[in-house]
């Protein structure tokens, strides 16, 4: 590829970026009025936030894969769910969850260890 065509081409990627950007910012609002919409989810949100290092993309991931925190007897069983937990002693049994296939009760654990590693770094950080 030529001189000539490395503008028009970085022009067009730039553009796409731009579009892509401002796509991820209004899904983001979509999600947060989402949320605001819905008095539980709200509720839940904010406790997730009160929590140190927890902000607005966290406590919507964990809302998201979580489902509904009233499924959880405790926090022990939320965290054993999430995949945080070091060890499960008994078995449990969510109907809601029993019907959620095991690939995707996986990907589920996962994806919360995923959004909860970055933030549990927060407070070390910054009380060192």
């Amino acid at each position: 590829m030529g001189v000539c065509a490395t503008a028009p081409v970085r022009e067009s990627l730039s553009e796409h970026l731009a579009y892509l950007d401002r796509e991820v910012a209004k899904t983001e609002e979509l999600i947060r009025s989402h949320i605001d919409s819905h008095q539980g989810l709200r509720a839940q949100r904010d406790l997730l936030l009160s929590i140190p290092g927890i902000g607005e993309t966290t406590a919507a991931k964990l809302l998201a894969e979580i489902m509904d925190v009233k499924l959880y007897g405790s926090a022990r069983q939320l965290a054993a769910f999430a995949g945080l937990a070091p060890r499960l002693r008994k078995a449990l049994y969510f109907p809601a969850i029993a019907a959620v296939p095991p690939t995707l009760k996986i990907q589920n654990k996962i994806q919360c260890a995923r959004c909860c590693h970055q933030p549990s770094l927060s407070p070390t950080r910054h009380t060192i």
